[in-house]
């Protein structure tokens, strides 16, 4: 299967499987600000450049990965970074685990969710992030303790998004269980895993590689905000 559909992942995902959910026209796309930050282009024209600006209000700030916009004096850049996109062959053979404690997370946990993505990685889950796919948790003593899910999706894969653990319960194998859980229903939709890590993050590398993930590409991150005016 190709991946080249991952080479600009969010605008794979908005002109594919979640075009219902895209604000914008063929020159520039966007999540609704309150499911993800993310913007994308297809390519680099004076058309991209002012279809985007027009998405997006004066004062906020959104990202984009993989084709980076090209942003004039009505933008400030915050950070540039890059990104490992690893993905996982389906044809690996998956260790199946004791899933008892592992629950679907509903509507009822949002506030938890957003309170532990805030806490671990903030920025990037929003209110709305969880409609994008199915969300898993842990909690302990009813506190949602760890918990990883689904956000982008495009035709034959799916990415693996909020993993997250409290920093209390770090290094029980939560997210490792999670994220297998989360492999194994992906495989099951005859489907390629994926998701995004910093570089410097080499915990959660270390963790990818032990299941399976391998990198497929190094992306540019941009975070920048549009300026008033």
């Amino acid at each position: 299967m190709s991946h080249a559909v991952l080479d600009n992942p969010v605008w794979s995902a908005l002109t594919s499987e979640q075009t219902q959910l895209a604000r914008g026209t063929d020159h520039a796309r966007r999540f609704p600000p309150d499911i993800a930050p993310f913007v994308a282009i297809p390519q680099h024209t004076p058309a991209s450049a002012e279809a985007l600006a027009t998405l997006v209000a004066p004062g906020e700030i959104v990202c984009a990965i993989g084709v980076i916009p090209q942003l004039d004096a009505r933008w400030r850049v915050i950070t540039q970074g890059e990104v490992g996109q690893l993905v996982r062959p389906p044809a690996l053979p998956i260790q199946p685990d004791d899933e008892d404690d592992i629950r679907l997370l509903t509507e009822a946990d949002a506030a938890a969710m957003n309170e532990l993505t805030a806490l671990v990685y903030p920025g990037y889950f929003r209110p709305g992030t969880s409609s994008l796919g199915d969300y898993y948790g842990i909690h302990h003593q009813g506190q949602l303790i760890a918990m990883a899910g689904e956000r982008m999706r495009m035709t034959g894969h799916q990415e693996i998004s909020a993993v997250c653990t409290h920093p209390q319960f770090i290094g029980r194998g939560l997210a490792a269980r999670l994220i297998t859980h989360l492999v194994s229903r992906i495989v099951a939709r005859d489907r390629v895993a994926f998701l995004h890590v910093e570089a410097e993050n080499t915990r959660a590398w270390s963790l990818y590689e032990r299941l399976g993930f391998s990198l497929r590409a190094t992306l540019p991150i941009w975070k920048f905000q549009r300026l008033p005016g």
